[in-house]
């Protein structure tokens, strides 16, 4: 192909930077050095969205790209990465993505991340609905699982597929009001099983206590 563009880049492994590379039309050519900036190769992708537990940092995919990329067009010097971070949301409403800032500010400090910025909401328009930080209440909780059509779906901080073994040994609560007839709520999945879905509402449980047990944190 004369262009390739690449989503999801930060799940990209160095065999499927080497089949991309395949997949450019440039790669069976002859080029000189000067044109290699102008071969039409994009990536994006985004290190948070991240399902393969390889550690993603945009380092980690120049080197690869350098590694791989740069033996089919390069050749002789080092070609780089047009590397450009993008500051819009193009996604969330401005309440969620000043939540999530909120969020972020205190990741970076809680681990000195230092090149963590905000971002900015694309969508002008106002909404209504805010997202709302609850702790110790787990009112919300009981009253999602026990709402008829189960509207309101239930995130919590487990593996593919191990939500069942999360609730029976990590979660007393849980394991008292989510089991019914041996399985778990229909409205309780972890991260992975809902990624790119929607909903009209999440509720995001129990990460904080998890996270800061598991990593033996004082948030």
């Amino acid at each position: 192909y004369p262009a390739v563009f690449c989503d999801e880049a930060q799940d990209f492994s160095n065999i499927e930077l080497e089949l991309i590379s395949e997949l450019s039309l440039f790669s069976k050519r002859k080029i000189e050095f000067k044109d290699v900036k102008r071969i039409p190769l994009a990536f994006a992708g985004d290190p948070l969205q991240t399902i393969n537990p390889t550690g993603f940092k945009w380092e980690t995919v120049k080197a690869n790209f350098y590694e791989k990329v740069q033996n089919d067009f390069g050749r002789y010097e080092r070609a780089q990465l047009n590397f450009i971070e993008l500051n819009n949301n193009y996604i969330s409403t401005k309440p969620i993505i000043t939540f999530n800032n909120i969020i972020q500010l205190i990741r970076s400090l809680l681990f000195n991340i230092k090149d963590i910025i905000p971002q900015k909401s694309w969508f002008t328009s106002n909404y209504t609905i805010n997202p709302t930080l609850k702790i110790n209440d787990l009112s919300v909780i009981e009253e999602a699982l026990l709402e008829e059509g189960k509207t309101r779906t239930i995130i919590i901080p487990c593996e593919e597929d191990q939500e069942k073994e999360y609730i029976q040994n990590r979660d007393s609560f849980l394991k008292q009001k989510a089991i019914i007839n041996g399985e778990v709520s229909q409205n309780i999945w972890s991260p992975m099983n809902v990624k790119g879905l929607e909903y009209n509402t999440v509720i995001v449980y129990n990460f904080g206590e998890y996270l800061a047990s598991s990593l033996s944190i004082n948030i």
